[in-house]
């Protein structure tokens, strides 16, 4: 029995391929919860360093990008 195949590509979510495409020009990003607020925070910090310090997260739920 051969071994099953391996991923061979693996796409963004629609929250990094919106950050990936359009962070220019967005103004802000509501979020449901603190993890999605982490996974913006992490995609930032990879791939978009300079943006880092315009991402917040606050208790209403939301974060933003001034």
């Amino acid at each position: 029995m051969r071994p099953a195949p391996l991923l061979l590509h693996h796409d963004l979510d629609i929250v990094q391929r919106t950050l990936r495409d359009h962070s220019p020009t967005i103004q802000s990003h509501l979020g449901g919860n603190e993890e999605l607020y982490e996974n913006v925070l992490r995609f930032v910090q990879r791939f978009q360093p300079g943006l880092v310090t315009r991402v917040n997260f606050t208790r209403a739920n939301r974060f933003s990008m001034p």
